[in-house]
């Protein structure tokens, strides 16, 4: 491992176990647009563009300074939306933070190539989360993600979990034991922005796919 980096997750270590104590924020998510391109019915997006109230370059580079300077931040999350959406966005606050903090970015794949990979690596980005939402996101997001695990990025394919869902939970599961990424789950709590405790156990996921989960 570089030694910048090894100084790097030391300090950002200390300062989320500091900061965990003192009750501090210490991981900060920083959604870049309130767009997507996906129409996903279990999110709350739902494709709605919010592209009129997204921030700029220079003030999410003074909130991001606020939190890594003041409080020590130490895990800094780029989502959205979709964050590719602002991929020339995306890659400048990557380059800003990744020397103050571990940086990840959550997508889903779609707008995603390789050399973007290769990109974010030289930025400094530590981790990369693909979310697959469809099955004809699977192969695409599993190749993306097996490129990220080669440019020594933490490398995450994550999936949202209900009952119609449950054959792509299980061969995403797998693909993460076979290629030996992280696998990450949700549970699904809405369909259609309907979000209820009931709802999600009667018509979301059922019981005995909810024990197969957890």
């Amino acid at each position: 491992m570089q030694l910048s980096k090894l100084l790097k997750y030391s300090r950002s270590g200390y300062f989320l176990l500091r900061n965990h104590r003192d009750n501090r924020p210490f991981f900060i998510a920083i959604e870049i647009t309130g767009d997507c391109n996906r129409r996903c019915v279990y999110c709350s997006f739902g494709g709605n563009s919010c592209k009129s109230e997204d921030l700029d370059y220079k003030e999410w580079r003074r909130i991001i300074s606020y939190f890594t300077q003041k409080h020590n931040a130490s895990y800094i999350s780029f989502v959205g939306g979709e964050p590719f959406l602002r991929k020339e966005l995306l890659f400048q606050l990557v380059a800003d933070t990744s020397r103050k903090a571990i940086t990840s970015v959550i997508t889903n794949g779609v707008l995603v190539a390789n050399d973007d990979l290769k990109k974010l690596k030289e930025l400094g980005l530590d981790s990369i989360c693909f979310s697959i939402h469809y099955r004809e996101d699977f192969n695409r997001n599993t190749l993306l993600a097996i490129e990220a695990k080669k440019l020594d990025l933490i490398t995450l394919l994550s999936v949202v979990v209900y009952s119609q869902g449950m054959e792509l939970y299980r061969d995403v599961l797998k693909s993460c034991i076979k290629h030996n990424l992280i696998f990450c789950f949700n549970l699904c709590q809405q369909f259609n922005n309907s979000p209820t405790a009931s709802n999600l156990i009667k018509n979301i996921i059922t019981p005995e796919n909810l024990s197969e989960v957890i």
